[in-house]
């Protein structure tokens, strides 16, 4: 298994009309164990920048740590927001700086330019840059969100409809992917508006009929009734089969005229029971409660 799929994820941004959407799984996990259902891998730069990282976890946080503060750099010297062109080129100059040891994430970059111009792409782990005019995908998920992004995207869609689209093939995709699921976080902005919405993931049960057994008991003044559960009932069943008497145990003693020589091993041949003088007599543990005679157990006539 690859290290980008040592967590799972799955990130996909499309573009519509004057606005675009950006989506996410919520599973994070180590390989095929489940950890928390509700990691946050979309993040918001500015208002009109969002970036999406998929990977290791912990570079992921570390990457969105550095790209925060590095923005906030921008704007204290430049005194304005960064359009998305630029944050695509700073995101990239950063992890090509570290590609001897680089970030093991992959970023998903979506923004809205000039005239409201959609502006989405995505990079490796070592910035090499992949442009995209209708979706870009990315995370272990990224074969099925192609398939499903390709069968269902439509250009020039409005907000609600892209919204619609972009649930559907995450939800679909993921469902196809056991490194990534429960559910999905989308982000959907257009002019200086975006709205967040949060898909949960629903597990589908099987219906189980509650069957209810009814025991009645009758007083002089009438009678009533108590139901019990198929739960109660087996419950009390193995409770019941829990104070059955276990099996005979075995019950070791040493004679008191236990002689100290080995000489007559030959003559207790026949005597199954005893054993270099020790008595070994099998007993439930039910019987030896109500006895009062515990410690004498007959083995037969005395030798002289």
């Amino acid at each position: 298994m690859s290290i980008f799929e040592y967590n799972g994820s799955a990130v996909v941004a499309m573009v519509g009309k004057n606005c675009f959407a950006i989506a996410s799984d919520r599973r994070l996990g180590v390989q095929l164990q489940t950890i928390a259902t509700d990691f946050q891998r979309i993040s918001k730069i500015h208002d009109r920048v969002f970036i999406g990282l998929s990977g290791l976890a912990t570079d992921v946080q570390t990457l969105y740590q550095r790209l925060v503060f590095r923005h906030k750099l921008y704007q204290l010297r430049e005194e304005r927001d960064m359009k998305p062109e630029t944050f695509a080129s700073l995101v990239s100059a950063i992890l090509y700086e570290k590609r001897f040891g680089p970030y093991l994430c992959q970023p998903v970059i979506a923004g809205l330019g000039e005239d409201d111009k959609p502006f989405i792409c995505t990079m490796d782990s070592i910035g090499a840059k992949e442009l995209a005019k209708d979706f870009v995908v990315s995370g272990t998920a990224s074969e099925s969100l192609y398939g499903a992004c390709e069968a269902m995207y439509k250009p020039d869609m409005e907000a609600e409809e892209l919204f619609e689209t972009i649930s559907q093939a995450l939800l679909s995709s993921v469902d196809r992917d056991c490194l990534s699921g429960w559910g999905g976080h989308v982000y959907v902005v257009y002019c200086y508006t975006f709205f967040c919405y949060d898909l949960l993931h629903t597990k589908r049960r099987r219906r189980r009929r509650n069957h209810r057994y009814t025991e009645g008991a009758y007083s002089d003044d009438g009678s009533f009734r108590y139901h019990r559960s198929r739960r109660e009932v087996r419950k009390e069943e193995r409770l019941r089969k829990s104070l059955r008497p276990r099996s005979h145990r075995v019950r070791v003693g040493v004679r008191k005229d236990h002689r100290s020589s080995d000489s007559g091993l030959s003559q207790h041949a026949g005597d199954v029971g005893q054993v270099h003088g020790i008595r070994v007599s099998r007993e439930s543990k039910c019987a030896r409660k109500g006895s009062k005679r515990r410690g004498r157990v007959h083995h037969g006539p005395r030798r002289a």
